[in-house]
């Protein structure tokens, strides 16, 4: 991808605060049907405005907010693997222009900026007030213990030859 001057690509950060004080505008553009979006709550919880993909729980972690576009479902994947072990996606055409049209508008657009940041604050304010406090708390109290896990078996039981041909096959996959 030919990354424009003003778009910086980011490594992970062990504090997601580290992200969220560097960002103005989070993008979620998923083609995958993602479960609830939880990093959408979280910069919404921040005044920061979020524009997401219509995909699976993103909507829903959009909370009625705006800036929600469309975009193309995944119709097969392909037995091809990137990096982390996800195969590669087929998709329709993917439009950008709603989500430049979506991103001008909130940076061009002071006051659009400060409803959407306003608005992203009170809805995730209003879901998270919502919750619980201690339902997480009761639910692994309700849990039973489970029985001890075995041992692990070791490798000492092995012959000699079954060692070195164990010690032959990491190495192949390149694991030693």
């Amino acid at each position: 991808m030919r990354r424009p001057a003003n778009v910086e690509l980011l490594p992970n950060f062990p504090r997601i605060e580290q992200l969220f004080e560097r960002t103005r505008v989070l993008l979620m553009p998923s083609l995958w049907y993602e479960g609830f979006g939880l990093v959408v709550m979280e910069a919404m919880l921040r005044g920061i405005p979020v524009i997401a993909s219509d995909s699976g729980g993103l909507v829903e972690a959009k909370a009625g907010t705006g800036f929600v576009v469309p975009a193309p479902r995944v119709e097969r994947y392909e037995p091809v693997y990137d990096e982390r072990a996800m195969p590669r996606p087929v998709t329709g055409a993917i439009d950008l222009e709603p989500w430049a049209a979506a991103l001008h508008a909130l940076l061009s657009d002071r006051e659009a900026y400060a409803r959407e940041s306003a608005a992203s604050r009170r809805a995730a304010a209003a879901f998270v007030g919502a919750l619980p406090p201690g339902a997480m708390e009761a639910y692994l109290a309700r849990l039973a213990p489970s029985a001890p896990a075995a041992a692990a078996p070791s490798i000492e039981h092995l012959s000699p030859e079954r060692r070195a041909l164990l010690l032959a096959r990491l190495r192949k996959k390149g694991r030693l």
